[in-house]
This record gives structure tokens, C-alpha cells and sequence, in this order.
């Protein structure tokens, strides 16, 4: 290898925008366009390259502009019939205080005038090893405590994240944002602790519906059969996270066990 070419390399990788490789190439430009339009002053991902912004993004964002497949895909999800009618992706970036409480939020229309908004937060993918060699996990700057005991779900420390999330639906209820504000967690299925958290979570709630918890996995399973095809997207996820839909196994991608696969909307 000639050490000019290696320089030229070095220089042209320099150059490239955080959005260049922290994004999968075919939204890149409309990702960067979105949020510019979206006139969000602290708009910064940086290198958030395996992080739950960067995941969320790399997931959701293809899938916005199908919204018959979208309200089906959700419509199963939650057990009725829906129609959405905005689906909008919130990002902050490593230049805002806090992390964001909130990744998505969809306004969706049951039947023929109730209407009820979707608050989505993003969780963390499982460290994977990717097919390039590079380990990648929860982003530094977003580091979730530590797990505790499967066996107490109750001492977990990202019970805060959901009761704060969850504060944020009550409280936009309340204020009368819409009939019905619904608060989700997608996860990703090999995290057991989480599965159980969120199992614990569910139990905790009075009025049944307004939490639920749903795997990226499961949401590819599912929107493999209601949403149009998007050429690739699977193939990145799969070799960016380590996240295939479930049933289908990855060579690079940790094996997912029969009791995450079974997991379903608590």
C-alpha cells in the first residue's frame, strides 16, 4: 500500500459529515434535509455511529412516508384499528442537556373522530460485532445503569426512564392533547432484563393500553408483511446492530432465544 494513498484516504474520511457514516447511505441526504426543515436548533448526532439516536433514525426513518403501512403496523401492534397521521422523529443530539425523553411521536385517528397521540422512545441495541470488525453498542454518551437481577425488575435502574416517559403521556392527556397519549419503549429482544422490566412496568399501570412495549425485531417481523419493501434497510440493521427480524437468523447476529421470540406488546 503506497503511503500517498493512504494519505488521500485518511483526508477524504476527514471530510466526511458525522450524518456521512452514522447513517444508512440511502436516507443520508434526507435525514440531514428533515431535521434542517424541522428548524431544531441543537440538531447533532456527532458520532453517535451505534447509538439509540442513530438507531432510532436508522430504523423509523425509512418507514415514515408508508403511512397505510405504518397504521397497519401499528394498528397491529396496539390491538385496533388506527390511521397516522404524522409521524415525526425528534432528535437532540450530543449538543442538548438531556438525552431526549422522547424519539417519535405519531398522531394517529381511531375510528372516526377520536384522536390519540404515540409517544415512541428508542432503547439501546446489544453490543455487536459487525461484519467490518467494529464493536458497537450503547453510544458513550448515553450509557443506560447497569441491569439488575432479572429476578427483581423493580430495582432496575431505567425504571426512572419509563416513569418519565410515562409522566410526559399522563401530563399531555390531561392537558387535553388529544382523547388518548399512548407511551411505548421499542427494545432490543436480546436485552431479557428489559423484557422483564417492561413486563413489571405494564403491571404497574391502571388504565390498560396506555403503555406498551414492542422489540425491534418484532417490528421488522411484522412490517415485512404490512409495509412496502425498503431495499437494503434490513441488510444494514442486520450488519450495523445485529438486528433481524424474528425468525430470521444472521450469521454476524446474536442468536435471539425462544423466550425473547415470544415476546410480544405488553
Amino acid at each position: 500500500m503506497k503511503p500517498t494513498w493512504m494519505m488521500r484516504h485518511l483526508a477524504t474520511t476527514e471530510r466526511r459529515l458525522p450524518s456521512q457514516w452514522i447513517f444508512w447511505d440511502e436516507i443520508c441526504d434526507d435525514v440531514v434535509a428533515y431535521f434542517d426543515e424541522a428548524e431544531l436548533p441543537s440538531w447533532n448526532i456527532d458520532d453517535d455511529v451505534f447509538g439509540v439516536q442513530g438507531l432510532a433514525i436508522n430504523f423509523f426513518f425509512p418507514l415514515r412516508t408508508d403511512r397505510h403501512g405504518l397504521s397497519r403496523l401499528i394498528g397491529l401492534l396496539c390491538g385496533r384499528h388506527l390511521t397516522v397521521e404524522a409521524f415525526e422523529l425528534i432528535c437532540r443530539g450530543r449538543t442538548g442537556t438531556d438525552h431526549p425523553l422522547i424519539d417519535i411521536v405519531a398522531r394517529l385517528r381511531e375510528g372516526g373522530s377520536s384522536e390519540s397521540v404515540l409517544l415512541i422512545k428508542c432503547m439501546p441495541p446489544m453490543v455487536h460485532r459487525g461484519s467490518a470488525g467494529v464493536v458497537g453498542g450503547e453510544c458513550p454518551a448515553d450509557p443506560g445503569p447497569p441491569a439488575s437481577s432479572t429476578s427483581e425488575p423493580v430495582c432496575d435502574g431505567r425504571v426512572p426512564e419509563l416513569a418519565r416517559g410515562q409522566r410526559v403521556a399522563d401530563d399531555l392527556e390531561r392537558q387535553g392533547a388529544a382523547d388518548r397519549v399512548m407511551f411505548a419503549v421499542v427494545y432490543d429482544n436480546r436485552d431479557l432484563s428489559f423484557a422483564d422490566l417492561c413486563s413489571f412496568w405494564h403491571h404497574t399501570r391502571v388504565v390498560q393500553g396506555c403503555f406498551h412495549a414492542w422489540t425491534y425485531q418484532q417490528l421488522l417481523a411484522i412490517a415485512a408483511s404490512t409495509m412496502a419493501g425498503v431495499p437494503d434497510w434490513r441488510t444494514f440493521l442486520s450488519e450495523r446492530y445485529g438486528i433481524t427480524a424474528i425468525g430470521v437468523r444472521s450469521a454476524e447476529a446474536t442468536p435471539f432465544t425462544a423466550l425473547a421470540d415470544e415476546r410480544r406488546s405488553a
